[in-house]
């Protein structure tokens, strides 16, 4: 016979099944939606905690439901993935990484400490700072270290072509603050056309709820109209480009919203094909989004993915190993 506590596991079930549709139908589609994905997800499983003390007591069939639902939390929800790619995959590989240093005042202190640690052959840093452009200039044994602007480069190959920055007034003129460049690598797994960008934050929306709660709507739909249009912007400049193609950085976004459906989920997220667990990049208190990507076109697979430890910014460092396919 259903009980109560049976009932309450099955509600609890069709909650999981709604937070599902409305992550990934109104994240960054309405104001509110906006909000929604770029807060923290974990308090979802807060009612499951609650009721599952009840049904090992008194009802242990309603265990069945409950664990469903934490299962749909933890994936769709909050973004959770099991890797499909083997553990070890013959041939010549790329390790990539992409970190927002935060401006680098800390991370410049431990640069040489971090790639000794990630290892990567490339890397793509966003929020570049004079102590992190210093620290990037003082390195030897790298082929391009770039530190002109706001996005630093480095790589163990050389480039087939200098540097390529997006035009300041693609973005300026639209009231955006994004970086983007391009960078034609000559790696052991052929040349590759890597960019490297950092979109505008959902930041400068959002807070108006905790300043300005009256003109919240308003100025949250106004900034997610604005990073809409960066993301055409800068996937108009990636589409002119031929030949295998990397797109790496702080996007700004999760893979739930809909700037993200719409310009960048035709390109092969690296995470969701060889990372395992939910990999948060970004840290902010409670909360915890994975917004920093490694995106892959067709000539290209992922073979590992995985998050960093934490070296003194607000973000976590995202690593990939990329192989041709």
């Amino acid at each position: 016979m259903l009980t109560p506590l049976d009932g309450l596991g099955w509600l609890l079930v069709l909650f999981a099944l709604l937070l599902t549709f409305v992550y990934h139908t109104f994240g960054d589609r309405t104001w509110w939606g906006t909000a929604l994905i770029y807060t923290g997800r974990w308090p979802w499983l807060l009612p499951l905690a609650a009721v599952a003390p009840l049904a090992l007591a008194w009802r242990r069939s309603a265990l069945a439901p409950l664990t469903l639902a934490a299962l749909i939390v933890m994936g769709p929800v909050m973004g959770g993935t099991l890797s499909t790619a083997p553990f070890w995959r013959p041939g010549k590989s790329l390790r990539v990484l992409t970190f927002n240093v935060e401006g680098g005042p800390v991370v410049s202190l431990r640069l040489r400490e971090l790639l000794d640690a990630t290892r990567p052959d490339i890397a793509g840093f966003q929020e570049c700072g004079p102590t992190m452009h210093l620290a990037i200039s003082m390195l030897e044994g790298w082929a391009v270290t770039d530190t002109t602007g706001a996005v630093c480069f480095l790589s163990r190959y050389p480039l087939r072509a200098p540097p390529a920055t997006m035009p300041a007034q693609n973005f300026r003129a639209a009231g955006g603050s994004a970086s983007a460049k391009r960078y034609e690598v000559m790696s052991p797994i052929g040349t590759l056309t890597v960019f490297v960008l950092h979109l505008e934050t959902p930041r400068h929306g959002v807070q108006h709820l905790l300043t300005d709660p009256s003109n919240a709507p308003r100025l949250i739909d106004a900034n997610n109209l604005l990073r809409e249009t960066e993301s055409r912007v800068v996937r108009r400049w990636v589409d002119s480009t031929a030949g295998a193609r990397m797109v790496i950085g702080d996007f700004n976004l999760p893979v739930e919203s809909m700037i993200w459906q719409k310009f960048w989920s035709s390109l092969d997220d690296s995470f969701n094909a060889a990372g395992n667990g939910w990999g948060f990049t970004k840290l902010n208190g409670w909360i915890r989004v994975r917004i920093d990507h490694v995106l892959l076109d067709g000539h290209l697979k992922a073979v590992g993915a995985h998050v960093g430890a934490d070296w003194g910014s607000d973000h976590l460092p995202y690593i990939a190993e990329v192989q041709r396919k």
